[in-house]
Formats: C-alpha cells, sequence, structure tokens
C-alpha cells in the first residue's frame, strides 16, 4: 500500500497555514511513512519562506516557481512527483493547490485531503477563488476544517457535508517564559499579515485611547502586506507614532513575543490563528474579537479575554494594565491548556487517522 504523503501549497510567504505544513513535517520526520512538501511560490519577495524554513530543519520538499494563476508545466510536474514517490495521500493548503493537485493527479490512485486554513471572501478576487475551491472540494476525499465556523459554513453545500472532519491546528510546545511586569512600558503585539480583515486600525484606536488615558504603553506589529503605508499614516494621525513598532515580516517571533505582555488578534474573520496557539505556548495571555474558533479557547483556557468593539478592547486591556499577577496566572492557563489539548502532536495524530481512514492502511502515531 502507498502511504507516502505530499504536502501542497501554493505560498506568498511565511503565515499561518505554512506555520502548519512546517509543524506537521516536523513532527512526523520520524514516522515509517515519508513526507514530503511540494511548494508553488510566487512572484512576491517571501514566497521562498517556506522552503527556507523546511531546508533550515532538514526536511524534504521540492519548490517551483510559478507566476500564473494556472500553470500547467507545474501539473506535470506534481503528476511526475506523486509517481516517482509513490505517494498515497495529497494534502492542498489553499484553492490553487486544490485545483493543481485534483488535474495532476486525475487516473492515479491517490487519496486527496483538503485543509481549509482560513476564510475566502473578503474581496471580490477572494469570493470567486473561494467559490473555485468549493468546486474541486467535490473531488477530494476528506476535508480539514480547524473550526466550527467552518464546518457550518460548508455542511450547507451539497456534496461535502460527509467530507468534513474538524481538527482544531497545533502548536509545539514551548518553554513558557515570564516577565515582571511592575514598572515597565506595557507592551501588547500583534502578529498577522497586513491586510484589512485582521483589522490593525482597531488596534491602533486602542492603543491612542489607552495613551490618552495616561497609559504607559507601547504596540509592536509583526508581519508585513498591502495595509502598512495606511496603517502607518493612522498612527501618524493618532499621535501614536513614537508608541508603535512596526517591525515587518520576521522568523524571530519568539524573540518579540518575549518582550510583550499581551497579544492583540483584532481579526474580522480568522479560522484557528497560529499565532494565538504560539502566544499561548509561551504563556502570553490574549485580548482577542470572538471569531472563529477563538470563543471556545479563550473561555476554555481562561488565558485571555475576548472583546467585541473598540470600548471592550479598552476596557480589559486597562485591567491588564492594572494586573500583572492575573495576567501572569492567565498565561500559564493559557500555556497548560495547550500542552494539554492543542499540542501539534495531538494535531498530527488526528491527521493520519484521516489518511488512515480513506486508506484503509495503519498509520504510526507521533509520541509526544
Amino acid at each position: 500500500m502507498k502511504n507516502n504523503v505530499l504536502h501542497i501549497r501554493s505560498t506568498i510567504g511565511m503565515y499561518g497555514a505554512e506555520q502548519v505544513i512546517l509543524n506537521l513535517l516536523q513532527s512526523v520526520r520520524d514516522l515509517a511513512h515519508k513526507t514530503r512538501c511540494f511548494i508553488i511560490e510566487g512572484s512576491e519577495k517571501q514566497s521562498d519562506l517556506l522552503a527556507v524554513e523546511l531546508s533550515n530543519n532538514s526536511l524534504e520538499y521540492h519548490s517551483e516557481k510559478s507566476y500564473k494563476k494556472f500553470d500547467f508545466s507545474v501539473v506535470k510536474k506534481l503528476r511526475k512527483e506523486v509517481k516517482k514517490y509513490s505517494v498515497g495521500v495529497v494534502h492542498s493548503h489553499d484553492y490553487k493547490s486544490l485545483v493543481l493537485i485534483c488535474i495532476a493527479t486525475i487516473g492515479l490512485d491517490v487519496t486527496r485531503i483538503h485543509h481549509l486554513h482560513g476564510a475566502l471572501g473578503n474581496t471580490s478576487a477572494e469570493k470567486i477563488y473561494s467559490l473555485i475551491e468549493r468546486l474541486f472540494m467535490i473531488f477530494v476525499n476528506k476535508i480539514i476544517v480547524v473550526s466550527q465556523e467552518q464546518e457550518n459554513i460548508y455542511k450547507k453545500y451539497l456534496g461535502l457535508t460527509h467530507k468534513l472532519v474538524h481538527i482544531e491546528n497545533g502548536s509545539p510546545i514551548k518553554e513558557i517564559f515570564s516577565k515582571d511586569h511592575a514598572g515597565d512600558v506595557f507592551s501588547f503585539i500583534m502578529v498577522a499579515r497586513l491586510t484589512p480583515e485582521k483589522n490593525h486600525e482597531l488596534a491602533l484606536k486602542v492603543l491612542a485611547k489607552l495613551i490618552h488615558e495616561g497609559r504607559n504603553v507601547c504596540l509592536s506589529i509583526l508581519g508585513s502586506g498591502p495595509e502598512l503605508p495606511r496603517l502607518k499614516l493612522i498612527a501618524e494621525d493618532l499621535g501614536i507614532i513614537k508608541k508603535v513598532k512596526f517591525v515587518g515580516f520576521t522568523r524571530n517571533v519568539e524573540e518579540w513575543m518575549r518582550k510583550a505582555n499581551c497579544l492583540l488578534i483584532t481579526s474580522t474573520t480568522e479560522g484557528m490563528p497560529m499565532n494565538l496557539l504560539e502566544a499561548m505556548s509561551y504563556g502570553l495571555p490574549s485580548i482577542c474579537t470572538p471569531v472563529g474558533e477563538i470563543p471556545k479557547i479563550i473561555e476554555s483556557s481562561e488565558g485571555g479575554k475576548l472583546a467585541n468593539n473598540e470600548e471592550q478592547f479598552v476596557q480589559v486591556a486597562s485591567e491588564y494594565c492594572d494586573s500583572p499577577e492575573k495576567i501572569k496566572e492567565m498565561g500559564l492557563s493559557a500555556s497548560r491548556f495547550v500542552k494539554k489539548y492543542l499540542s501539534v502532536t495531538r494535531q498530527s495524530n488526528s491527521i493520519l487517522e484521516v489518511y488512515e481512514s480513506t486508506l484503509g492502511g495503519v498509520y504510526e502515531r507521533c509520541i509526544t
């Protein structure tokens, strides 16, 4: 039985889905079946970062440059890859890789798994991509969703309900760090691509209000994206530009989290954000909008609080600034929860069970 696995990702940078792939490949590296990644890189200067990370971790991959929406040469190379490495499971992680692998594996005896990481539909173009994705999901064996919200959405579509499998994201277990916040500047951090749905503007307005109230606070924004010029102008207009650090893209997220007191997530839409799990694993509390799987995680872990609007964010942030011992305990609670319920080992084993159920074979399990 062919049980080797090929992950496929069309990438523009090192974001949540890429981190999931990296975590999964690291988790299963010592198992009997072989797992590789086929990367389709675009024109963006950061589109090679997944390949760099896989290479740095001595993980197997093949990368191809493709500047087209549909590239037939990539289809041929994908098909060759599947045959060469006796691949039994192809696991796609975005709409483009889904389309390409469905075509590349026509007539081949493979199991197709598609992974839904986040929501498409924030722009007119994304709505079209979402429609294409939904149409091609008809041709896969299983669809992995990361949140109950996603599951509820796709249950509505004929032919997809029986394929849905809910598997929450997982994080590698990190060393907990703590910081004595008394007398320090209270530092908020955001780790997200600078796109409209991440709603960084809300965070800037919250910071401005806290500063107006006399709070000694600052904000570090990690990530790059099209919203950067607009966000810098907003920070200037609010008079807080000296209190905001636009870090840009960085792989050294841990260093910045070690300096921070609290993670902010102000998104209007999410699946199950990896930045939240990573912060929790380090013992960092959070304030988040109640979207996607976030409310379930926050309420179950008691490692953060939810806020619906600017006023609530300001209120919770003020409470955090005044309660160093409380937020320290919240961070510890968050870390314990990730270790027990949301480890990457748990996620990997759940995905291996999906492979097993569709192939009818047996996959070796990861051990914590």
